[in-house]
């Protein structure tokens, strides 16, 4: 076959975005801590299937899903923040004042009708 294989004590890792021997693209080098994790086996296989239908490596798929995860998760915060702005500008409007005067609700079905061209 001629050659050495990527990967090999030879001729060290192929550099990223070039094919691997199993004709999928190497992730790229990614800067920051190195973990070693235990990847329960339901997300194992959708990394793999992941993987093979973008062209990667599952230890890449599992990154590009992870940076999804983080996105929506972000994106969660984000509503949740807001709800808690919103509820609270709610809360602080003044209680009505009990002694205050109330339309009938005949009043109310004559306002609606008039708004809406009902004689």
């Amino acid at each position: 076959m001629g050659g050495t294989p990527p990967n090999t004590p030879e001729t060290g890792p192929s550099p990223a975005g070039t094919p691997s021997p199993v004709g999928r693209t190497r992730s790229p080098r990614r800067h920051g801590a190195r973990t070693t994790l235990r990847v329960p086996a339901d997300l194992a296989a959708r990394t793999r299937e992941y993987a093979e239908q973008h062209g990667t490596t599952p230890n890449d798929a599992l990154i590009r899903l992870a940076e999804r995860g983080a996105v929506l998760y972000r994106g969660e915060r984000e509503v949740e923040r807001l709800a808690a702005e919103r509820r609270a500008a709610v809360l602080s409007v003044d209680p009505p004042d009990p002694g205050a005067d109330f339309s009938s609700s005949e009043w109310i079905d004559w306002a609606m009708g008039s708004a809406r061209g009902e004689e």
